[in-house]
């Protein structure tokens, strides 16, 4: 089917988002005498396609008159813009065939125009071009990237005007490569329960682990007093083996030790001090003199506190703190879920 006779269904089925009413039949074969006219002025008009955008009706029908008396232009417009072609109507038949032979490919404002005779169309025809605007239509957007087939044309000097019913059905199909949002939002779907079964599954398997239980305050030291050996608290985590020590200068102390972590403990720090310590002295007499002028002396900027151990404490504070160390090692590595 040529241009002419696609423009003029057009222009007759949806001017201006107008569709034409065919005229109804009537009495005395009013409907063949008005198909008959209609021939006739389709063989006095002439379609004039790939028109700048810029031309006017006036432009046009100055520039066609080189070949006879026009008698009408249209300018086919979606609203104010042109769409780039029109028609043009001669007072007779035999100029509008010279207007075909004499403009056909003639260049006009930079652009090289089509002009053919403005054929008339069977119903046949009518129907199948609406049927294959309708699918160009629908098929708008749905080439690579969701980007639209169709190409703007964009004339030299000229604004670049979007068409907004391209613009609409561009952005109906502007999906991945023309998904839609049912399926988008299917898949979302999908990878919500998917991510709400794993977390279901993990939170089965902490349910599974033994709760942590809280470590059991330690009761009164039980055994027999010690008669040499002290035991210092509140200590600096700075204070060491020498400076405790140190601590009790002029005392006959035979030992001093701070108990540090050996098997690490939160972050994993080995080695620091615990923050107190045991320091054993040459006889009872010297252990309970310390006890009464050593008690609460600053080491450090902290306060000592003194106190006798019982006998076997400072031994049995290795094993325990080895027993302890170990059991919260475990306990950082597999943690516990959060109640």
């Amino acid at each position: 089917m040529t241009d002419a006779a696609v423009a003029t269904n057009e222009v007759k089925m949806n001017q201006e988002g107008n569709v034409a009413t065919a005229p109804a039949p009537g009495p005395g074969g009013a409907e063949a005498q008005a198909s008959a006219t209609a021939a006739v002025d389709d063989a006095m008009k002439v379609f004039a396609g790939n028109l700048a955008f810029a031309t006017t009706e006036d432009e046009l029908k100055s520039i066609f008159s080189e070949a006879g008396a026009v008698t009408q232009v249209q300018i086919i417009k979606r609203g104010t813009r042109s769409l780039g072609y029109g028609f043009v109507t001669y007072a007779t038949e035999a100029e509008a065939q010279k207007a075909v032979t004499l403009l056909n490919k003639k260049e006009i404002a930079g652009r090289e125009i089509n002009v053919e005779g403005a054929k008339p169309q069977t119903e046949a025809q009518a129907a199948g071009a609406a049927t294959r605007g309708a699918k160009r239509t629908r098929g708008r957007g749905r080439g690579r990237g969701g980007a639209s087939s169709r190409r703007p044309r964009n004339d030299e000097g000229e604004e670049d005007l979007e068409d907004p019913l391209a613009e609409k059905a561009d952005g109906e199909a502007a999906g991945v490569n023309g998904e839609g949002k049912a399926a988008r939002a299917r898949r979302a779907r999908g990878k919500k329960e998917a991510n709400g079964a794993a977390e279901t599954e993990e939170g089965a398997a902490a349910a599974d682990k033994p709760a942590r239980q809280p470590r059991k305050p330690k009761g009164a030291p039980q055994g027999e007093p010690s008669k040499t050996l002290l035991f210092v608290s509140n200590l600096s985590f700075n204070v060491d083996d020498d400076a405790l020590k140190a601590a009790f200068d002029g005392f006959q102390v035979t030992s001093a030790k701070v108990v540090k972590r050996r098997f690490g403990g939160p972050g994993g720090r080995t080695g620091r001090s615990k923050g107190f310590g045991f320091v054993d002295f040459a006889s009872e007499a010297e252990q309970q003199r310390a006890l009464k002028e050593a008690h609460n002396k600053t080491v450090d900027g902290r306060e000592m506190s003194l106190k006798v151990a019982i006998q076997g404490d400072d031994k049995k504070d290795d094993e325990t703190e080895e027993k302890v160390a170990k059991a919260e090692a475990a306990a950082d590595a597999d943690p516990a879920p959060a109640a």
